[in-house]
């Protein structure tokens, strides 16, 4: 018999409440009266940098799914606007990952900046708002708060997820041996 797994459910939670938490972020960043404008941090890099260096391809293209709409909810376009770019990511990510040491603190700090980057932009694109002659000041203000952002909180957000996915069973260290 075979035995279902759900370890892309548990990667979900605990992305679902990161980007609870970046979305709470969001709301009070979005008033800040210290500098009187308006800031915005993306976040969904950390997730998918995640399931492209830590879980099977495909555990990992599921919880990005799922993640990439859960991101894209309450934003006002057509659904799947995140989720495209974010499997492509992801999969690109998954097939470079035999390159470099998946366990090194800095090969997830450089895949969380790249894909992170990659899908802000995929998502100013989508909005159209680089047609705005006045959106540039301010979106490079949210990819240096966003980047900087991710950089600080890969380390952490890597070893929630870790003990997250321990806490259910689920032991990526003896698995990641096994796989490439």
């Amino acid at each position: 018999m075979r035995r279902v797994d759900f370890r892309w459910l548990v990667a979900f939670g605990g992305s679902f409440v990161f980007l609870f938490l970046a979305g709470q972020a969001n709301h009070y960043l979005a008033d800040t009266p210290l500098l009187g404008i308006s800031l915005h941090v993306f976040v969904l890099g950390l997730p998918v940098a995640f399931a492209a260096l830590r879980l099977s391809l495909g555990q990992g293209l599921v919880t990005t799914m799922a993640t990439a709409m859960l991101a894209e909810a309450g934003l006002p376009f057509a659904p799947g606007t995140l989720v495209l770019p974010a499997c492509a990511c992801l999969c690109l990510t998954h097939a470079l990952r035999v390159n470099f040491n998946r366990l090194n603190p800095s090969s997830a700090i450089t895949a969380a900046l790249a894909i992170n980057a990659v899908l802000m932009l995929a998502l100013t694109i989508a909005t159209r708002s680089y047609a705005w002659d006045g959106a540039w000041p301010r979106m490079l203000v949210d990819i240096a708060l966003s980047e900087a952002l991710v950089a600080g909180l890969t380390g952490w957000f890597f070893s929630a997820q870790i003990a997250l996915l321990g806490m259910f069973g689920f032991n990526l260290e003896t698995e990641l041996r096994e796989s490439p």
